[in-house]
Formats: structure tokens, sequence, C-alpha cells
């Protein structure tokens, strides 16, 4: 038997969470390298950091459209492993200042978890259109924890 929708939806938090956490943990173990040093493909630290950013807004504009019964608008966008939206919000989100980057980091994600967390359980898992917002969560979820790997691999083995 299926679990309600309610404790479902509350079962998700926790892994948006920990996604996020991990990421954090990851960036502290780099403690004394410069953060814009180029590490994946042509990102540094900060760009990583700065997609990450860009995509809790994307998907909080994402769960806004879906509430409302619209198709989210990045999907407009989707290239080759979604590069070009991807170098988009780098350039919109980077900032040089770390602190700045950070809060921002902090800020963002916030804002997405804030806004799922109003959102009906009942609409949570449901198929609007094309789109749950529980696949689109779930795949920021699976990408933070990808990313933050690679953080932990840059920091080297005091950080696994």
């Amino acid at each position: 038997m299926r679990a309600e929708p309610h404790i479902r939806k509350a079962n998700y938090s926790p892994s948006w969470s920990r996604a996020r956490q991990a990421v954090r943990e990851g960036r502290h173990g780099r403690a004394g390298r410069p953060l814009g040093r180029v590490f994946l493909g042509t990102w540094s630290l900060k760009d990583l950091l700065a997609h990450l950013v860009g995509w809790d807004y994307a998907n909080l504009e994402a769960a806004q459209a879906i509430l409302a019964g619209r198709r989210p608008a990045f999907w407009a966008q989707r290239d080759r492993d979604w590069q070009t939206f991807n170098a988009r919000l780098v350039a919109e989100y980077r900032r040089e200042d770390p602190a700045e980057l950070l809060a921002l980091l902090h800020d963002s994600h916030r804002q997405l978890l804030a806004f799922v967390e109003t959102f009906p359980a009942e609409e949570f898992f449901q198929l609007h259109g094309r789109d749950r917002l529980s696949t689109i969560l779930r795949a920021e979820a699976r990408d933070e924890q990808k990313h933050a790997q690679q953080i932990r691999e840059l920091a080297g083995p005091a950080c696994s």
C-alpha cells in the first residue's frame, strides 16, 4: 500500500537537505585552495556553486509554473546536457566574492525549500501536463549529490 501524499512529500525534504549539506561539506574541505581554479571541464568551484544557485531559482520558477498549470520555462532551453542553459546560469549567478556567493547559495536553496513546503502534498506527485514537481526536485537532488562527490574528490581524501 502506498503512503499518503503528505508522508511521501515529507520523505523528500531530507534528501534535498542532505544533497546541499554534502555540497557545503565538500566545499569546506577545500580550505586554502582557490575557488576560482578550474577543476571540472571549464568550471571552477565558483562556477559550480553558481550553477547550483541558478538551478535553485530555475526549479523555484518551475514549481510555480507547475502549480499554475504551465510548463516550466527551462524546458524551452534544453540542449545537449543543458550546456547553454547552464552557461547562462553560471554567468548570471557567479560572484567573485566567496562570502557573497555562499550567501546566495544558502538563500536560493532556502527560497526553493520554503516554496516547496507550501506546495500541496496531493499536487506534489501529480502529473501536471508532462511534469511532476517530485520528479524535477529528485533530479536536482541527484545533480547536487554528483557535484558534492566532484567537490569531495577535488578536496582530497580528508573529505571523502
